[in-house]
């Protein structure tokens, strides 16, 4: 088998010869287990120098971006470290004296107690506590009394909500044959 360029040589240099053999290229294959697969296209031939000038790009890059994300990191993390320490320090009570805070405490309890009870000797002269305790209790007959006509009203409430129930009913049933 002639490759391409001795193909080309071999015709410019007999010319005289009548019949041309001639091959038709194939494309490169790779075969695995039978099964031809085509290998990827070649890549183009670069120069060393222009290999090594995008590497060190590359490289370059990736430095500026790590050193970025370090950079925000650091602004976030310090930012967080002194807010931390103000809110630490905002909710720690400040250190006082203790017997001089409790006895401050039962002052202030004491203050209100007399408040209560004074405010409850007033309401008492108001009202008159022995007012209250004179009345006496109402009777099972005059309970029973009472609650039989609550349930009349409440019964006649019901017939009443029923009729208006009905007479909505039949009102929108007229609406309807009218609008049909």
């Amino acid at each position: 088998m002639y490759s391409r360029h001795n193909s080309i040589v071999n015709m410019t240099v007999k010319k005289t010869t009548a019949k041309k053999k001639t091959t038709a290229r194939k494309p490169a294959v790779r075969r695995t287990s039978g099964k031809e697969v085509p290998l990827p296209p070649a890549r183009p031939i670069r120069s060393v120098t222009e290999e090594a000038t995008t590497l060190k790009v590359t490289r370059e890059k990736r430095l500026a971006l790590w050193a970025g994300v370090l950079f925000f990191m650091a602004i976030i993390v310090s930012v967080w470290v002194v807010t931390f320490k103000k809110n630490v320090q905002s909710h720690v009570p400040v250190a006082s004296d203790s017997a001089v805070e409790v006895s401050a405490l039962l002052d202030n309890l004491n203050q209100t107690f007399r408040e209560v009870r004074s405010g409850l000797r007033d309401l008492q002269d108001v009202v008159g506590v022995e007012d209250l305790g004179s009345t006496p209790p109402p009777t099972d007959s005059e309970a029973i009394a009472v609650l039989q006509e609550r349930l009349a009203e409440i019964e006649q409430r019901v017939e009443l909500e029923r009729f208006l129930s009905r007479f909505n009913t039949e009102l929108q049933q007229q609406a309807q044959a009218v609008n049909n």
